[in-house]
């Protein structure tokens, strides 16, 4: 087998075929790319055809992999790999099935400071990247929904921006007013970040760069991905119930929205002084 880049015209007909299979679960292209990069990675490093590599070829593949989440996720794409392979009959046996996947880690929301986020919403930016940091931190949108965003998905008279999401879900999402003021001038009719390199949209990495890189020029060391964490951490620090959250970040589970909310210590203390202890006599 040749191994090539993942998103290259000339993949081998084998993950060119789950390439196609997973386009047609209308999965994001981040996703396929990832997926493929990693089954290829494995292919290169052990010298054969990724269809034919055994469990402890697998495993010791894994294990060479110091961080946790990494070994976790390549774990889960492997598998989801070889059990399309017994699914169209190119395998008879998938070699993770009796493997138990890696333990993932505890996942801990990293939300950046407010008085960081106020510090660099202040600085002179370029008109495109404050609008990017201002959907991503007081909309939550995602850097694949801000890369896409077109002139006929936002509604000026209602404010209301329509957003594809993950798996394709759709939904439609009132703005900041703050938000509505900066976003007038932006495009009626065309993407709102075109990219003339191919006539569309950026890439979501092009989105996550450029907001990172903003951030970087003052001190601050971040992903563009951690200003979601803010947008929900600041709704439930301003008193929004937790379901409201969930709408707002189009979380289909409630847990989700938890996994990005970090409970500060004033709200901790505030929530203990709501208690009442009754105290009965005196100790002797």
């Amino acid at each position: 087998m040749v191994f090539v880049e993942a998103n290259s015209d000339s993949l081998p007909e084998l993950l060119q075929l789950w390439k196609t299979a997973m386009i047609a679960q209308s999965l994001r292209p981040r996703t396929i790319s990832e997926r493929i990069r990693v089954v290829m990675s494995i292919g290169k490093v052990s010298g054969r055809a990724p269809e034919t590599l055994s469990t402890d070829n697998n495993l010791a593949w894994l294990a060479s992999k110091n961080i946790a989440i990494t070994r976790w996720s390549y774990f889960i794409h492997l598998h989801l790999f070889f059990r399309w392979l017994c699914l169209i009959g190119r395998r008879s046996d998938d070699p993770l099935a009796a493997v138990p996947a890696p333990r993932r880690p505890t996942y801990t929301p990293r939300p950046v400071t407010q008085s960081y986020l106020d510090y660099v919403l202040a600085r002179p930016l370029r008109y495109r990247s404050r609008v990017m940091i201002l959907l991503a931190g007081y909309a939550g949108l995602r850097m694949h929904e801000i890369a896409k965003v077109h002139g006929r998905d936002y509604d000026p008279v209602v404010g209301f921006l329509a957003i594809e999401g993950k798996r394709g879900h759709l939904a439609v999402v009132p703005l900041h007013s703050d938000i509505r003021n900066v976003v007038q001038d932006m495009p009626r009719i065309d993407w709102w970040f075109p990219s003339p390199a191919h006539n569309g949209h950026i890439a979501s990495r092009s989105v996550s760069s450029t907001i990172k890189q903003c951030f970087k020029r003052h001190g601050i060391s971040m992903t563009a991905h951690q200003l979601r964490h803010s947008f929900g951490t600041g709704l439930v620090e301003a008193g929004v119930d937790i379901r409201v959250a969930q709408t707002l970040m189009r979380h289909q589970s409630i847990s989700s929205t938890v996994l990005y909310v970090r409970v500060s210590q004033e709200q901790q203390l505030d929530a203990l002084s709501k208690l009442s202890i009754t105290q009965e006599g005196q100790d002797n």
